[in-house]
């Protein structure tokens, strides 16, 4: 027999928000609040009302340390590279790294087995590297659970991630290892809306190999909830690449 009303979430260790939309409806300022997506109970931090994540729906949480840990960064990374305390994933590639040919570089940051439950995704805070050129873009990539990305490429992916831009693209293996998002500085397209399916979705394994560009204000729906992992890529060739910065928002 209950001995009173049952406690509303309220985002605390000991009573966790359960759905984005508790988020959105709880009226808090933006901040840290415990969540627990039914798999794992984490600290994320939340845009509540959406503004922070360049939305008009609220619960959006966005990726960082403090809900991660700290990502890998590639074997040809500036130091600089990684994620700032505010949530800002940044590749800075180097030419003549160690690794290949001096004249080219690569570098990854992201995270090798370590999962969060998404459907829909949105970035902000993008700045930086804008070259749509082959050898200097920017490449950004989803994949499920129980995918896991490598960090040492160099000698070990095939083609020319490995020999000429270690780190740039993800070195993906597992059950889930399929591109279920795909963005690169190459393209301007723009995610599709009215999602009703996985071939009409965000996910570049289901519609036919679409990248999309880094936009803010758009939604990046992938049509399904699943465990996910991502990677932030960077190419460089002769010249210096500038770093590409990016926040990264979840919810489903």
């Amino acid at each position: 027999m209950l001995s009173g009303p049952l406690k509303e979430s309220d985002g605390t260790q000991s009573s966790p928000f359960t759905s984005h939309q508790q988020v959105a409806d709880s009226g808090l300022a933006d901040g840290y609040y415990y969540f627990n997506d039914g798999t794992r109970t984490r600290q994320y931090y939340f845009s509540v009302d959406g503004t922070a994540a360049g939305q008009t729906t609220g619960g959006w949480a966005r990726l960082d340390a403090t809900s991660l840990g700290q990502p890998y960064t590639g074997q040809e990374c500036l130091s600089d590279a990684g994620v700032s305390s505010d949530g800002i994933y940044k590749t800075h590639a180097q030419s003549n790294g160690g690794y290949g040919p001096s004249t080219h570089g690569g570098c990854g940051v992201g995270y090798a087995n370590t999962y969060f439950k998404c459907r829909y995704m949105c970035f902000t805070n993008i700045s930086g590297n804008t070259q749509t050129a082959w050898g200097y873009q920017s490449r950004f990539s989803v994949h499920n659970a129980a995918t896991t990305l490598r960090t040492d490429w160099s000698g070990n992916q095939s083609g020319t991630g490995g020999s000429h831009y270690p780190g740039a693209f993800a070195f993906p293996s597992g059950s889930g290892a399929e591109f279920h998002l795909y963005l690169s500085t190459g393209s301007s397209t723009t995610p599709p809306t009215n999602v009703t399916s996985l071939s009409n979705s965000a996910s570049y394994h289901h519609n036919g190999n679409v990248t999309y560009g880094y936009h803010t204000g758009h939604v990046y729906d992938m049509y399904t909830t699943e465990d996910r992992t991502f990677h932030h890529g960077q190419m460089i060739y002769q010249s210096s690449t500038p770093e590409k910065n990016i926040k990264i928002w979840i919810k489903y």
